[in-house]
């Protein structure tokens, strides 16, 4: 019946008109929202259009391929998944890679959180700026309090604190010292080859002296 579609168009604009409110919630994070609200909104005037009821099935791939655009949106920019990350000094930085999958520019902040107390994060929000259809890194400057593991929370947030995307977790293993400790050995291993060859070059002058003294003999 008539009022049975009805009813299911109506049900189905309700749900795009949802998805497009929170779509543009979220994308107070783009630089120029408008490039996508603008064309989400006229997609959804076209939709509620009575001209599609001559193409009930071409009206539903529409509203489908609408929707799941909407929706995608809301995990277009994350944090890049990463491997472990290793820290040879007290005072380092971790470097993590935020992916912007919008045809728009994005600024968001980043918080970086240790849920051990093994390591110090002199800044936890960091501000950056992702081009569109790019990925750029962050570098969150931390100091290591005493060595070990620690898994570290690091999640995106808008400038009014919604937060964006899903939150990473990552392992950072702290190795503060050996930083002090490789920069002796390579002292040590710099002052043994030129001492070395300043040892074989006297050895070498004595010899060539005494060779010449027997000469003379």
């Amino acid at each position: 019946p008539d009022s049975d579609a009805g009813a299911v168009r109506a049900a189905a604009l309700a749900d795009l008109a949802a998805a497009a409110r929170d779509e543009q919630d979220y994308l107070a994070i783009a630089d120029d929202p408008s490039v996508i609200t603008e064309a989400r909104r006229l997609a959804l005037l076209g939709l509620s259009s009575v001209g599609w009821r001559q193409d009930e099935p071409g009206w539903s791939e529409a509203m489908t391929a609408e929707l799941a655009a909407a929706q995608a949106t809301l995990g277009a920019v994350q944090i890049v998944d990463g491997s472990d990350q290793l820290l040879l000094s007290d005072v380092s930085s971790l470097r993590l890679q935020v992916s912007n999958g919008l045809p728009v520019a994005v600024t968001v902040l980043l918080v970086v959180r240790p849920l051990q107390p093994l390591l110090h994060v002199e800044d936890p929000s960091v501000e950056v700026t992702i081009e569109p259809d790019s990925t750029s890194s962050a570098s969150v400057p931390v100091e290591s309090i005493t060595n070990g593991e620690v898994t570290v929370r690091a999640e995106l947030h808008a400038a009014s604190g919604a937060a964006v995307g899903s939150p990473r977790f990552l392992k950072v293993i702290l190795q503060a010292g050996w930083e002090t400790l490789g920069t002796v050995i390579a002292g040590a291993l710099i002052v043994l080859i030129f001492g070395g060859g300043l040892v074989r070059s006297i050895l070498r002058r004595r010899r060539d002296r005494t060779a010449d003294a027997d000469a003379d003999d």
